[in-house]
């Protein structure tokens, strides 16, 4: 259970950066710009993708 909540936590981090900047943004910045390790955000965007909370725009792009 404490694994989901980390997960639910970076997420919201992820979530909460993309619609701070309002524009698709490469997993690379968003791993920059919010401190986490690039795989976790990938991994996390992944899941999030899949389950609609946010939109994969192109090649490499996320957005809220």
């Amino acid at each position: 259970m404490v694994m989901d909540v980390a997960k639910e936590k970076v997420a919201d981090k992820i979530l909460r950066i993309l619609r701070e900047e309002g524009r698709a943004m490469t997993p690379k910045e968003i791993a920059e710009k919010g401190g986490i390790k690039y795989n976790t955000v990938r991994g996390t965007l992944y899941r999030m993708v899949k389950a609609g909370t946010i939109e994969k725009k192109g090649r490499g792009l996320y957005t809220a």
